[in-house]
């Protein structure tokens, strides 16, 4: 016999995370209504728009929302899904440049424009402070206390990522939503690539072009990262010498992939708002500024970890949002390729973590409210390698040296990820066992000394 209820309940299992970023502080710019556009834009009037956040998107730069996507809530277009490929905002009016719609949006269209997450063990922890009293009372009860400030935390995880389009020869860059995301806490930097030409060796890589390339930067090679310490554009045959040497010289017309660089920013990083559906029910936290870490085992799926801090939460229910689904471009890979470096020399790695270590400090007053800042960062790495030779104690961990250190995880253009730090210096050397396989285990410091060019630590995506 067939039954039916009414029984409410909010079910966990469906739905999605994502994210967008703020133009300004705690302003969310996630919920729009269309004023217009074609079957490739969406326009959105900044000035005296009617929608929740269009008039957040006033003073927002060009190509903010690069690589994320409009997904429509109502009207004819209702479920569908576009990917923004370019974001511009004139006259008080928003462009978002999409991907091919099947229909015109009409003026009034709801819509959201987000980065949908593959996201596991997602949270949105709102807390409202309480304020304690403490006074002399005729009983023993504790006075009620006060509310005060509105804040929020929350934190997920998810897999890592290579770029969604390779950097191959002549190849413009475009942003993805990984992109997005980092930009929000680093400053990003990304070219074309090139190939070989003939006559390279292990160190010097003769090239077609060497435009773009410069002192710093690092390359996939025949799936080996390395650094670029030295450029020549002024030779017949453009060449970049690169560290440590190659395994092997690379033949002509190898494809030499350019890699998206981020540089963590010191001060002024970008806010983001995150959305979390379950069931028709939506959460939002707006004002939040990220940390992360990330994991990866020889032979597993390397993932991150994301925790942040906010200042604003919002819970509303009856809230229909279809057709969010990651278009496919980002391709999840396994550990089982690359290779670590500390100075020249490379590591049996089992497995590595690292952990930027961002800290997020409060800021209270009445023209800012409650929000998070950058204010430290304590940037950190682990590797775990195999014990063959006895110098990571007697030599590392004794002197406490410090080393260039390149961590590659991957070997393939678009599964390819990777952590450099300038100055990494061996914090302590411990010891343990992998199926009865002795293992160093090494704790590394990334250290700034103020001296000469900044040795924050590199992220690197090929």
């Amino acid at each position: 016999m067939a039954t039916t209820s009414t029984f409410k309940h909010v079910n966990e299992a469906i739905g999605f995370f994502g994210f967008s970023p703020e133009v300004s502080y705690n302003k969310p710019t996630l919920r729009f209504k269309a004023s217009g556009g074609t079957t490739t834009t969406v326009t959105v009037d900044t000035s005296a728009g009617t929608g929740r956040d269009d008039k957040n998107l006033a003073g927002a730069p060009a190509d903010l929302f690069n690589g994320l996507y409009v997904i429509f809530r109502t009207g004819g277009l209702a479920g569908k899904t576009a990917k923004i490929t370019d974001f511009a905002v004139a006259s008080g009016v928003a462009t978002f440049t999409v991907t091919t719609l099947s229909a015109a949006p009409s003026a009034g269209d709801e819509f959201v424009v987000l980065a949908p997450l593959p996201a596991l063990n997602a949270q949105i922890n709102p807390e409202t402070e309480k304020i304690d009293r403490d006074f002399h009372r005729l009983t023993l009860d504790p006075p009620s206390g006060l509310a005060g400030l509105t804040k929020v935390s929350g934190s997920f995880e998810m897999p890592l990522f290579g770029l969604a389009t390779a950097l191959g020869n002549g190849v413009t860059p475009a942003q993805d939503l990984l992109s997005v995301f980092f930009s929000s806490f680093a400053q990003r930097s990304a070219h074309a690539g090139t190939t070989v030409a003939t006559g390279s060796t292990t160190t010097n890589v003769k090239v077609n072009s060497a435009t773009g390339f410069v002192v710093g930067d690092f390359v996939l090679i025949n799936g080996e990262v390395r650094k670029i310490t030295a450029v020549d554009t002024t030779a017949i045959q453009n060449s970049l010498t690169v560290s440590p040497a190659l395994s092997a010289a690379p033949a002509a017309n190898d494809v030499v992939y350019s890699g998206e660089h981020f540089k963590p920013v010191d001060t002024g990083p970008r806010s983001l708002s995150f959305l979390r559906l379950t069931d028709d029910q939506v959460e939002e936290a707006h004002g939040c500024h990220v940390t992360f870490s990330l994991s990866a085992e020889f032979g597993a799926e390397p993932k991150m970890s994301v925790n942040f801090s906010g200042a604003n939460y919002l819970i509303e229910d009856n809230f229909g949002l279809d057709g969010a689904v990651l278009s496919g471009d980002l391709l999840p890979f396994a550990f089982v390729a690359g290779d670590v470096f500390f100075g020249g020399t490379s590591l049996p790695v089992a497995s590595v973590s690292f952990d930027l270590a961002h800290g997020l400090q409060e800021i209270r007053d009445t023209e800012a409210g409650l929000r998070f800042d950058l204010r430290s960062r304590a940037s950190t790495a682990q590797i775990n390698i195999r014990d063959i030779s006895a110098v990571p104690r007697s030599t590392w961990d004794k002197q406490k040296t410090v080393n260039d250190l390149l961590i590659q995880i991957g070997n393939q253009a678009q599964k390819t990820f990777c952590i450099y730090a300038l100055k990494a210096q061996v914090n302590n050397t411990g010891t343990g066992s992998q199926n009865q396989t002795k293992q160093w285990q090494l704790n590394f410091a990334v250290v700034d000394d103020h001296t000469g060019s900044s040795t924050r630590p590199i992220l690197v995506r090929f």
